[in-house]
């Protein structure tokens, strides 16, 4: 029966088994251990018939519901039933494959369909980050924000939010790709928004600090002007970035005062930067949670919701700048001055056109009735004088307005600042009578630009002018018009400084002529400014350019200086007179292109420097003159000339039109560290200079200021070997590009030329060989060696560049000879130092001295007395102590011990504590001889000298006082260094140790001997 049934369900396939199923439930339905037995196969059948239903379904979760199901069925049982059982095992095998093969499937495919989910929300990402970053863009310039007002702030700050959040999805979303490049672009974005709204917080502070340093400066009617064009709160860019004033139409005057100030006062952004300290107490800076930016609250208060901002609270004392056309802070300033300067003058603002100075028959400049020819009085007369001055101040502004260009007369806020510049032009030095200044202002000015009077509207720059030549009638109605002959003849004078085949250059006494000629020449056209005739408009034309001509002549010794500093900060100073000969300091000064031959023969290092300095946009192209004068100068504005002159800070003291000179004459630095201080021996013919050999045949190293061949052997004069060939190293390579340059040079050359570019390479020589790479005392000292041995003879006279090429070769070649063979070298046994001149020698003390003993007795001690104390008569009689290594004076003080108890007890005063200072010197000095004697003369074995009162050791290339030689013998690094030494294999530490072995008994009794004769002394 099992083999029949077996057989009519065979075979069991996922293919077949929908065709299968209805024979297995008509067996099923068999009754009894059949359908116990076929139930559960149908229950498998069942579950492969979702399966083969479920092929084509890619989701996950179905297949894993049937994989679940699938482990759930029982497993087959082999038993009586086994063709059954093999059928079933063999379907379950094929369940189990198809499951797991489709599951695998749905798996990727949900995979995929999530990368492509990511893919799209990384786009929408991206773009969403991109649309926050240009908007938060749009809200920003350079100067921060384009809407400067709190509307403009908030959605500063809300785009800033906005691209934090976006960008912050875009980290959580792993964005790859070029995220990094986006990353990179929104945080430039972000931080441009930081900026602005920085800026916008610190605008209120700064600009009010700024006005009060306008004040100080008497240039507050510029504020509005700076404030417009988003400057004021940002003066220090005066001293980095000059253009950006020169762009906004501020008059000469203030411009030049304003880089003055701003050189003079090291102008820097610390000056204007709100500070924490200067916050009042009642504000907090607190920081925003979302945009870690800071803000302030105001504390205490009865309010509930504590007042908040974003601004920076003004410090106590400081005024808030208002920059509105209407009641600005610098006008109200300018008001408040004008009132104060005139209240003491009851004169009041008329609009009278005819007499100005007359009400009625009174005369308001003497205050005296003005019939019976008052106008012919001295004390009238002295009076129009000054009224003559005012109204030639008024002229000169005048016709500095008329020389501007319709470009530069649009400008918005010109006029408030030229109405500025009137008011401190009649104010100027020397002064005018306050009566005369309230007349002439109130009578003559004010009537022109009160708005509610004028035909034109002052606000604007040619209305001002107009009005101002309206008042300037009013000024003269006395006094004559200038012909043409009179402005004709002004303008020939002037004119002729201006033609560069009369005039190429100006110097200090043609300037000043030509100061005259402008002086005259404005004078004159200020009096036919109403005219509108063509000899008025060449006149203004011809001062324009002897003005620019006289400017230009008279601070090229300023840019000179600033050239010059510039030079010096890239440390190519020495070519300053070469490029000034050749025109490249005029080209630069004028913004020419310089000539290509410029730098001709100059140092590569230089050529590559200048080159890229001085191209279109290079450094040198930026320099602008100085400004601000030598301290004992002034710089002082001329009102008929319309330019600075300068003076001395003496009385009556020297003036020019020139800028003072401040360059002192180029000479070869001197090389500090002459060898003349060493004690020197004779040249080893043949050898590296450095080495020296004595008169007692020791060899000297001036490298290292030593004495002994033990030192040549050690290892800090292997470094400073090393450091000697660094720079022939350095100088080889000077030596190969000055014979390139060499060949460029032609025969048109100057010897001037010639002679500074000579200069220029003397001077690269001796800055390779000083130049120290790690700042080490002993890298200098190899260089000042290096120099004094070779260069030091010659430098100052070299005239050519073929004579420093051919000495810089001599020199090359005797620094790179060898030292001496020391082995050839004739040697002798060392001399040892002598006692009381190498060292003092301390004898027993003769003085008997009682708690009475007069100070006058130490005064008259005799020389044996002072020898026992170590103390010697100096030739100019002054006193020296050997064992304190002092001068003495007086003498009690220093020899008076009588209270050495108290001394002990710290009693004693500051005299007796010098005497006590005086026994343990000699205490010292007698201990260390004593061992001297005993084992000194092993000293030049290791290495150590004594002479003059200092050891030197030429193993660890170390110097003291004698009375530490033995300390330092006995230190760690000496006898480190020592041992180095005896374990060296070389040649030099051979032939040392072979002079130490034969001269060690010649040595020992030579010592011994020296110390027995001053025991006899």
């Amino acid at each position: 029966m099992e083999k029949i049934l077996s057989a009519a369900i065979s075979p069991l396939e996922l293919r077949s088994v929908e065709q299968g199923m209805p024979l297995v439930k008509e067996i099923a339905a068999s009754g009894g251990a059949i359908t116990e037995r076929f139930d559960k196969v149908l229950k498998l059948m069942g579950l492969g018939l979702e399966v083969h239903e479920a092929i084509g379904n890619q989701e996950t979760k179905t297949w894993r519901q049937l994989q679940e199901r699938l482990e759930e069925l029982p497993t087959p049982q082999r038993g009586s039933w086994q063709q059954l059982a093999a059928l079933e095992s063999t379907f379950t095998t094929e369940l189990k494959d198809t499951i797991l093969h489709h599951l695998a499937v749905a798996k990727n495919y949900e995979k995929t369909l999530k990368k492509k989910e990511a893919a799209r929300l990384q786009q929408q990402s991206m773009a969403a980050v991109e649309r926050c970053r240009l908007a938060l863009l749009s809200l920003v310039e350079d100067d921060g924000l384009k809407d400067k007002t709190h509307s403009g702030l908030k959605a500063c700050l809300a785009r800033m939010k906005d691209l934090t959040d976006a960008m912050k999805k875009m980290e959580e979303l792993n964005v790859a790709g070029d995220a990094e490049d986006r990353v990179s672009g929104c945080h430039k974005a972000w931080n441009a928004g930081r900026a602005a709204v920085q800026q916008f917080s610190e605008k209120q502070v700064r600009s009010a600090k700024a006005f009060i340093w306008l004040r100080q400066q008497n240039l507050a009617h510029c504020a509005r002007l700076l404030d417009t064009a988003g400057i004021l709160e940002r003066l220090h860019i005066l001293r980095t970035s000059p253009q950006r004033l020169e762009a906004i139409g501020l008059p000469y005057r203030c411009r030049y005062l304003l880089f003055m100030a701003a050189e003079r006062e090291n102008l820097s952004d610390d000056n204007f930067a709100p500070k924490l300290e200067e916050v009042p107490e009642e504000w907090e800076q607190r920081t925003s949670r979302h945009l870690n930016l800071k803000f302030f609250e105001k504390q205490g208060g009865q309010q509930k919701r504590q007042q908040m901002q974003w601004e920076w609270p003004l410090p106590r004392g400081l005024v808030a700048w208002q920059g509105n056309a209407e009641g600005s802070t610098s006008e109200a300033w300018q008001k408040r001055d004008e009132e104060h300067a005139l209240s003491s003058q009851m004169v009041n603002q008329s609009n009278v056109v005819v007499d100005p100075f007359r009400e009625g028959s009174q005369c308001l400049l003497c205050h005296q009735n003005a019939e019976n020819g008052h106008h012919t009085s001295s004390t009238h007369c002295q009076q129009m004088k000054q009224w003559k001055i005012a109204s030639d101040r008024l002229a000169m502004v005048c016709l500095d307005l008329d020389t501007l260009s319709q470009d530069e007369a649009r400008r918005p806020g010109l006029a408030s600042v030229w109405r500025g510049e009137l008011w401190e032009a009649l104010r100027a030095s020397p002064a005018i009578p306050t009566n005369v200044l309230a007349v002439f202002w109130r009578r003559v000015v004010l009537p022109q630009l009160s708005l509610q009077n004028s035909k034109h509207d002052s606000e604007s720059l040619l209305g001002l002018q107009a009005l101002l030549k309206e008042a300037l009638k009013v000024a003269r109605i006395l006094e004559e018009d200038a012909t043409d002959k009179e402005v004709s003849a002004a303008i020939t004078s002037a004119e002729r400084f201006i033609d560069d085949t009369k005039y190429p250059g100006l110097d200090k006494s043609s300037i000043a002529l030509a100061a005259a000629a402008i002086k005259d020449l404005r004078l004159a056209t200020a009096k036919i400014l109403h005219t509108r005739s063509a000899v008025l408009k060449n006149a203004v034309a011809i001062l324009g350019q002897a003005q620019a001509k006289v400017k230009h002549h008279s601070l090229e010794p300023a840019f000179h200086a600033t050239f010059h500093s510039w030079l010096k900060k890239h440390k190519l100073e020495t070519c300053f007179k070469l490029l000034d000969q050749r025109g490249v300091i005029v080209s630069i000064l004028k913004g020419d292109p310089v000539e290509a031959n410029a730098a001709v023969g100059l140092p590569t290092r230089f050529a590559e420097k200048l080159w890229k300095a001085w191209c279109s946009d290079g450094d040198l192209r930026l320099l602008r003159p100085l400004c601000s004068p030598p301290d004992d100068w002034e710089a002082v504005f001329s009102r008929n000339v319309g330019l600075f002159y300068f003076c001395k800070r003496v009385v009556h003291g020297p003036a020019q039109w020139m800028y003072p000179p401040t360059l002192a004459e180029d000479k070869l630095p001197k090389v500090q560290g002459n060898l003349e201080d060493l004690t020197r021996g004779q040249p080893h013919s043949g050898s590296v200079p450095y080495v020296e050999i004595d008169l007692n045949g020791e060899p000297v190293c001036l490298l290292c200021k030593a004495h002994g061949l033990e030192h040549f052997a050690s290892a800090g004069h292997a470094r400073n070997v090393n450091l000697w060939s660094a720079i022939q190293d350095r100088l080889v390579a000077a030596d190969r590009d000055l014979a390139v340059q060499s060949t460029s040079l032609t025969s048109h050359s100057t010897s001037s030329q010639l002679s500074e570019l000579a200069k220029v390479w003397v001077g690269e020589i001796q800055r390779l060989t000083l130049e120290q790479n790690t700042g080490a005392d002993l890298e200098g000292q190899v260089g000042r060696t290096f120099w004094h041995l070779l260069f030091d003879d010659w430098a100052a006279k070299a005239s050519r560049p073929a004579q420093v090429q051919q000495e810089l070769e001599r020199a090359l070649r005797i620094a790179g000879l060898a030292e001496p063979k020391w082995s050839s070298l004739q040697w002798k046994p060392r001399i040892p130092p002598q006692p009381d001149v190498d060292f003092p020698w301390p004898l027993p003390s003769i003085l008997t001295l009682s708690a009475s003993t007069p100070a006058e007795v130490f005064d008259h001690l005799n020389a044996e007395a002072l020898k026992s104390e170590g103390i010697k008569v100096q030739a100019d009689g002054s006193f020296w102590c050997a064992f304190c290594d002092k001068a003495v004076k007086p003498l009690a003080n220093h020899l008076d011990r009588t209270s050495l108890e108290a001394i002990a007890r710290l009693e004693a005063t500051a005299i007796r504590l010098e005497a006590k200072q005086h026994l343990d010197s000699r205490d010292v000095a007698q201990t260390v001889v004593a061992s001297l004697r005993a084992e000194g003369h092993e000293l030049g074995r290791e290495g150590m000298t004594i002479s003059k009162r200092r050891f030197r050791c030429g193993l660890c290339n170390i110097s003291g006082s004698w009375t530490r030689c033995l300390e330092h013998r006995s230190s760690r690094s000496h006898q480190d260094a020592y041992q180095r030494f005896q374990g060296s294999t070389s040649s030099i530490a051979a032939q040392a140790k072979l002079n130490n072995s034969s001269f060690i008994e010649v040595e020992q009794t030579a010592w011994k001997a020296a110390f027995d004769a001053m025991d006899k002394w």
